[in-house]
């Protein structure tokens, strides 16, 4: 009896011409991060292939995320083998870097009955503010300087003078920091 063996491997990918890093055959799965400030509406690399045997078909398909966005973008590669059943599929996974600066590096707060703003500059993640004896209302914390401009923060005011108030920053990753 005669076996048939019927391959559908890849032994390059290329993108924009260029073997994709780290390429093995049997590895199916590749990462690649375009720099932070790329416009998400940059088109995707051009993809080529070689297959291992000539008689094997290999499609390319885009799957976005988000409406043409190349962050999150995955371009799939289906190989099919000669006898139409047998298949790989080799994935590359496009992404946006995204800063995971969620520092604080100063804030400003009024304390109450007062019209002078004092400024903090953040050292640590807590911050305590000492408040004039009988102190019956809580500081306002006025404005905040972030350690990245891609950040944003939200401020959460004290609503007693032993109260916490709170500066949640967010990075453009999405990571939380509490101050």
């Amino acid at each position: 009896d005669i076996e048939m063996i019927y391959s559908a491997w890849l032994t390059d990918i290329k993108s924009n011409g260029t073997t994709i890093s780290g390429f093995k055959m049997d590895k199916f799965d590749y990462y690649v991060e375009f720099p932070q400030g790329t416009n998400p509406q940059t088109p995707l690399p051009t993809i080529t292939y070689t297959t291992e045997v000539n008689d094997a078909k290999a499609v390319v398909n885009t799957i976005y995320k988000s409406q043409g966005s190349i962050d999150s973008a995955i371009q799939r590669i289906t190989v099919t083998a000669e006898d139409g059943v047998t298949q790989k599929i080799y994935n590359i996974h496009y992404s946006i870097y995204k800063s995971n600066n969620n520092n604080l590096a100063s804030f400003s707060y009024i304390p109450y009955g007062e019209n002078v703003s004092n400024n903090i500059t953040v050292s640590q993640d807590t911050t305590y503010i000492s408040l004039a004896p009988g102190t019956t209302i809580a500081p306002t914390i006025t404005e905040y300087v972030l350690a990245d401009t891609t950040a944003n923060a939200v401020i959460t005011q004290a609503t007693s003078p032993e109260g916490v108030a709170t500066i949640a920053v967010t990075a453009e990753n999405g990571n939380v920091k509490i101050y």
